[in-house]
């Protein structure tokens, strides 16, 4: 950004001493950017434009320029690996709120509880007793409870903005694939819905109008492109940060949309709007550079836009009360973490201290691989970059060395040939015209080359494996090949994906750590401060359990898989509870819970696949009695005695058709099959 000017109003101080601020961030961040084109022009699959090519008198492209979009396939893997390791198709949290190790609740939310659980038999044994921190303690995992759920809701009832999953998941492309994803929020505002009211005029017509109606305080938040964010250039890691600045390009209605937000100065912003009409806004280099990739050079989509420069940070009472704040409570030597709104040219919108306390700077930040020697880390693309070469190299080689030895080089004497012959026009059945024999047999020469395509696949299969070392291996994408040994089978490619897992755990912790815990923290904290049921507030501390409780139960599933051909192997089968087993099964590989039956449905079904058999096997041993010419009366009598007898040693075993696991004393002059069939 150039060295810019204001007009001379009380704002220039402050204005100027910003833009200075803003401009070394940007100058800083220059570098860096430049290292996110690079790592986005790999990741589509696009040779950076200072490559040299061999290239013929024509300007034309000698040789091959294949790109083999090896990196592509490494971060869509990691990417949706961890998202499916953080938020789980069962919909299980990766989070929670639990009650401090010595809570603290409103003495209304107390009386609330009572009055609410006053037909509890445990809530009124711990009142009769007077056991109060017992009683406290139970409000404070309601109101815990309570929270969760709000905050759950605030997370997907967005109201048109992208959820916190797909904020999420675009957090961590942009942490894979440039190093750093940016999550923002939570911040307040105002939903503002629009709905139609039925009126009537003075002459009684009917009619519907629009009326905008606004809500109540609403979180929100927002993923924000890392090119964008301009953070404190002295900052090494999140914690050090003294501010940050945030780039918005906006059309000409958001801009004059901003005058709804409280906070925001409308007789500025629209002498704005009066004094760039056509917009302000000019294309830096990072967005020329990242619209090339897509082929687009145009220009004109700037018109009519504007660009507003958005600081998070600390500022002096001084400072606030220059920007234009009316403030009584704030001091001038005292310290302030403040939002600034200000445009490109110095002009002040919007100065106000932070709507929530302790949540001074609201970006958090997701880096797969951290940096202790900068802010911004490695991306997957810089760190496999050596590979990808060496990949790309291989692939080029292998096509030209193909495209050279799929037919004969030929060598023409042209001198062997008469007067008009064009030696390049090859064709069947061609007739070639000789002076003599001597030139016929000195006209031509063929020559074959020889094929190196094993050589060069073996080197791109090399370099794939080195990728695999210092990334994300290719089996986690149910790809085996070149995987010898453990991965020619089920069970070893399952033991090599569950030690793979281990260096995905870490990299889910970093998002835990940078992202989850933070960000859910401080909407705890909008929430102490907005929510308006004062039954959800408490004193609460906040988990995340993406690296612990999801990874743990991922890799429970995949040993209850394994161990279920041992337990039902004949020597364990009955020593195990089936039932149990399949339970822990659902719930580990994140099944839905209406797949289960209950218990009373379970048995009913083996009660009538039993019945059914035993009806099968009564039926042969009715047809082989009167293949022997035995009174149907005497087989009924023996069967009901034998059926008495399968009962009676039924309920000895604990009931059930699955009790009856011997059969029961045979009747003299009966087979086997009757006495089995009498069970009927």
């Amino acid at each position: 950004m150039t060295e810019t000017t204001t007009m001379d109003t009380p704002l220039s101080p402050l204005a100027n001493e910003l833009l200075r601020e803003f401009d070394e961030a940007e100058k800083a961040k220059k570098p860096v950017e430049d290292r996110f084109i690079k790592s986005l022009r790999q990741y589509k699959g696009q040779y950076d434009p200072e490559i040299h090519w061999n290239e013929d008198k024509d300007g034309n492209v000698l040789g091959s320029q294949i790109y083999v979009r090896h990196t592509k396939a490494k971060c869509d893997t990691l990417t949706a690996r961890l998202m499916d390791l953080l938020f789980p198709t069962n919909g299980e949290r990766n989070w929670g709120i639990a009650p401090s190790p010595k809570p603290s609740v409103s003495p209304l939310a107390l009386e609330e509880y009572k009055r609410d659980h006053a037909d509890d038999e445990e809530v009124k044994a711990v009142v009769q007793k007077g056991d109060q921190d017992t009683l406290i303690k139970m409000v404070a995992d309601d109101a815990a409870e309570r929270m969760s759920k709000v905050i759950e809701d605030q997370l997907t009832d967005t109201g048109g903005r992208p959820t916190y999953q797909k904020c999420s998941r675009k957090v961590i492309h942009d942490g894979v694939v440039l190093s750093t994803g940016v999550l923002k929020g939570p911040l307040v505002e105002r939903r503002r819905e629009d709905r139609f009211v039925y009126s009537q005029d003075e002459r009684g017509v009917a009619k519907w109008e629009m009326i905008t109606e606004e809500g109540q305080p609403t979180p929100y938040f927002e993923q924000v492109s890392p090119f964008n964010v301009y953070p404190d250039p002295g900052a090494l890691d999140p914690s050090q940060l003294l501010y940050v600045w945030q780039d918005h390009v906006m059309t000409r209605r958001d801009f004059l949309d901003l005058r709804h937000i409280p906070g925001f100065m409308e007789e500025r912003l629209r002498q704005h709007i009066t004094d760039f009409p056509d917009g302000d806004a000019e294309r830096r280099d990072y967005e020329t550079e990242v619209r090339s990739l897509g082929d687009d050079t145009s220009t004109s989509e700037m018109k009519g836009r504007y660009r507003v420069l958005e600081r998070w940070g600390q500022l002096t009472g001084q400072q606030l009360l220059d920007a234009g704040l009316d403030r009584d409570d704030i001091e001038e030597s005292d310290t302030y973490d403040a939002v600034i709104w200000m445009t490109k040219d110095g002009t002040v919108l919007k100065a106000a201290p932070v709507p929530v306390d302790g949540v001074g700077i609201p970006f958090y930040f997701f880096q797969p691989y951290e940096d202790e020697s900068s802010f911004w880390s490695e991306s997957l693309p810089e760190i496999i970059r050596d590979p990808q070469e060496a990949i790309n190299a291989a692939a080029r080689a292998t096509l030209d060395n193909a495209a050279i030895c799929t037919g004969p080089q030929i060598g023409v004497n042209m001198s062997a040939l008469q007067a008009g012959e064009d030696p390049t026009n090859v064709h069947p059945f061609k007739v070639w015209m000789f002076e003599s024999v001597e030139d016929m047999k000195s006209a031509f020469q063929v020559y074959t080359l020889p094929s190196y395509t094993k050589e060069h696949m073996a080197i791109m299969e090399k370099f794939s494996q080195v990728s695999d070392e210092v990334s994300v291996p290719r089996f986690m994408r149910g790809d085996n090949a070149g995987v010898d040994g453990a991965g020619d089978t089920a069970s070893g490619l399952s033991m090599l994906m569950s030690s793979a897992t281990l260096p995905i755990k870490d990299t889910v912790a970093k998002f835990d750590s940078g992202v989850t815990e933070p960000f859910i923290r401080a909407l705890y904290r909008w929430n102490m401060r907005f929510h308006d049921d004062e039954r959800i507030k408490g004193d609460y501390s906040v988990i995340a359990r993406g690296s612990t409780s999801l990874l743990a139960q991922e890799l429970m599933g995949r040993r209850l898989m394994e161990a279920m051909s041992v337990l039902f192997s004949p020597a364990l089968a009955e020593q195990t509870d089936r039932e149990k087993v399949y339970e822990y099964v659902v719930r580990a590989l994140n099944l839905p819970d209406d797949i289960q039956m209950d218990q009373e449905e379970v048995e009913r079904q083996r009660m009538q696949v039993f019945m059914q058999q035993k009806r099968a096997e009564l039926q042969a041993v009715m047809e082989e009695l009167e293949k022997k010419g035995i009174p149907p009366e005497q087989a009924l009598m023996q069967m009901a005695q034998s059926s008495m007898a399968v009962l009676q040693q039924a309920n000895a075993q604990g009931g059930g058709p699955g009790a009856m696991q011997q059969p029961p004393p045979m009747q003299q002059g009966m087979g086997p099959g009757v006495a089995a069939g009498a069970g009927a």
